[in-house]
């Protein structure tokens, strides 16, 4: 989990380089694989350590923390697009991969988990609460993206 989540810090810090359609094309792969490969260990993880009754709530509660990294990457694709400058959109993209390497030493600081026997919950409510907030500012960077890019293609200003 810890690598791919570097995997994607490591892909969204490259669009700060990138300035032709073929790699750019092949670092949103791996962004996307990385995202995917996030999602699929989580839903492992979460099944693995919630116990079956208490899932349901915890799903819910990470998936409501979820909902409002969209709008957090929204508003900073907003504030880009405002300043309408490369550098306001470089600047939303190295604060998006910082997120990200942020949230993989997070990842790295979280307990080690061991084989668990299945129905014993082994996350916390702290514990739910800090992947919620990893989950929220993970989230909000396919937005930050998704709105920048957007605005490359609509005439942002050219990379010097």
């Amino acid at each position: 989990m810890v690598l791919l989540a570097l995997a994607t810090g490591i892909a969204v810090a490259s669009f700060l380089f990138i300035r032709s359609f073929v790699p750019f094309l092949l670092v949103m792969c791996l962004y996307a694989t990385a995202q995917c490969g996030l999602a699929a260990a989580r839903q492992a993880l979460l099944a693995g350590l919630v116990d079956r009754a208490a899932r349901t709530g915890v799903l819910a509660h990470l998936q409501s923390t979820l909902n409002a990294g969209p709008a957090l990457g929204a508003a900073l694709g907003g504030l880009a697009l405002q300043y309408d400058t490369q550098e306001a959109y470089l600047a939303v993209f190295a604060l998006d991969a910082v997120g990200f390497l942020i949230c993989t030493t997070v990842l790295l600081l979280l307990p080690a988990v061991g084989h668990r026997h299945p129905g014993r919950a082994a996350l916390r409510p702290d514990h739910a609460r800090l992947v919620s907030g990893v989950r929220l500012v993970g989230r909000g960077h396919g937005a930050v993206g998704s709105r920048c890019g957007a605005r490359r293609r609509r005439g942002a200003p050219a990379h010097r």
